[in-house]
């Protein structure tokens, strides 16, 4: 086993998007960043989450699965934005990258934040956008502001 690479039985050589694409791709270990990556990595992320069973980006689903995510989601932002508040004061500027229909960026502006949200899909964007939260699209709109603070839920697994 190389140094610092998990076990070749730990992780499986291919997986299959079975939500949306029925895709398969390779993991591939990368020496460099001491991790597994996608291959061949999605030109674009944004239909991923096109799925109405992705229920962080569905408003509109009903019934207890969506009710229970809802419910332990409010318990998590709550917590998250502790977190933040701990590391850097309220007021500040941040950035959540990965915003999706904006539920944090919602309740961290509450708090005094100046928020601003990056989301490449364009469904959870217009949600996000309805709350009059700033939601760019691309990574080269959001370089042109200096934050305080940049958030990335559930963002580096995808």
């Amino acid at each position: 086993m190389a140094k610092n690479r998990p076990s070749q039985t730990a992780v499986p050589s291919e997986v299959k998007d079975y939500m949306v694409s029925g895709e398969t791709f390779a993991l591939k270990w990368d020496v460099a960043t001491k991790a597994y990556k996608t291959q061949p990595k999605p030109k674009d992320l944004s239909p991923y989450y096109d799925h109405p069973d992705y229920i962080s980006h569905n408003t509109q689903a009903q019934g207890w699965r969506a009710k229970v995510y809802r419910m332990v989601r409010g318990f998590n932002v709550a917590l998250k934005l502790k977190w933040l508040q701990s590391a850097v004061p309220p007021g500040r500027t941040l950035l959540d990258y990965g915003c999706g229909t904006g539920d944090f960026a919602d309740v961290a502006r509450s708090e005094s934040w100046n928020v601003f949200g990056l989301e490449v899909n364009g469904a959870a964007r217009a949600v996000a956008e309805k709350r009059n939260l700033t939601v760019w699209k691309d990574r080269q709109e959001s370089a042109k502001t200096k934050y305080d603070a940049i958030t990335l839920w559930h963002v580096l697994e995808h």
